[in-house]
């Protein structure tokens, strides 16, 4: 798996792009400073988040879910920004793990100026427009599967902020479900007593170590694929190769030693890129869900063209 390119004694190695990735560089930069193209690093980026899917799947296969999970979603856009899009998200409240995703293509929304308006109306005029319940079907397909997870005869508690989409997926959709859902207002002072910590924490590194998730960046990802394959490749950097906290907590002596994969007991110690990518590993091996599937298979929504 871990293939090497040499070119005019420069080696390019799926580990050095893995570590230019999470420190913010964008395929294009890496490509210029390897001096190989910019079709190979990506290529090498597919590979990776493919095996990182397969890997993260299999490590979760016989884990029960015994903590409250936190649900967000994380916005962003891929092509233009009439093409926003939701990554919804749950993470564990007390381990800081991302479980599990899925991805919602939205409506653009917000100001805009008349001329804005009118390319928005043309472009909605000639495509289309995205589901307005996405997040709502989304968000409920993504906590039916959790539901698995979680032992018999025992509630799921979820944090969310007050979203109507939440409120209405977890009510009215899976009002069978033993789901127990506790709202927490978006003004609330964001610190580590927050609800909502685990998910704006995640937000906070997204943002500042993925190049295409930063506020208006010049290195937004082109294709929705392409956006969630910088998203899953972050997964796996958080969850297995990176201490939850940088350095150590009052609250958590082993937060600046303990990767949240740790926490779960899914891994003994801080697991090198070498450790995680030990051996090739193939789809008929294991089962992903239906969302992570699409995402192996990169089949999701694609962009308008414009």
């Amino acid at each position: 798996f871990r293939l090497r390119f040499n070119q005019k004694n420069h080696t390019v190695s799926n580990q050095k792009i893995f570590q230019l990735l999470r420190h913010g560089a964008s395929l294009r930069a890496i490509s210029r400073d390897f001096n190989c193209s910019e079709h190979l690093v990506r290529k090498r980026c597919k590979k990776m988040f493919r095996q990182g899917l397969l890997r993260h799947s299999q490590l979760l296969e016989s884990l029960t879910i015994d903590e409250g999970l936190v649900l967000d979603g994380l916005q962003n856009f891929a092509y233009s920004q009439y093409q926003p899009n939701n990554i919804n998200q749950l993470i564990g409240k007390e381990s800081l793990f991302m479980y599990d995703w899925n991805y919602s293509p939205l409506n653009r929304g917000g100001r805009m100026s008349e001329r804005q308006k009118l390319r928005k109306a043309d472009l909605e005029a000639m495509d289309g427009k995205f589901d307005p319940k996405a997040i709502r079907t989304d968000v409920g397909r993504l906590l039916k599967r959790t539901m698995k997870r979680v032992g018999k005869d025992k509630h799921l508690t979820v944090f969310s902020d007050e979203h109507f989409q939440y409120r209405r997926a977890i009510k009215e959709d899976l009002k069978k479900l033993k789901i127990h859902h506790m709202t927490t207002p978006s003004t609330d002072y964001r610190c580590y007593t927050n609800n909502l910590f685990a998910v704006n924490h995640a937000d906070l590194l997204t943002r500042q170590h993925i190049a295409a998730f930063r506020r208006e960046t010049i290195a937004f990802a082109k294709t929705p694929c392409a956006m969630v394959e910088r998203y899953g490749l972050f997964m796996v950097w958080k969850n297995y190769l990176r201490p939850s906290f940088v350095k150590a907590h009052k609250d958590d002596e082993l937060a600046h030693t303990h990767s949240p994969g740790m926490k779960l007991k899914l891994c003994k110690n801080l697991w090198s890129f070498k450790n995680f990518y030990d051996y090739r590993r193939q789809p008929t091996q294991m089962q992903l869900n239906e969302d992570l599937q699409k995402f192996y298979d990169y089949n999701l929504p694609l962009t308008r063209i414009i």
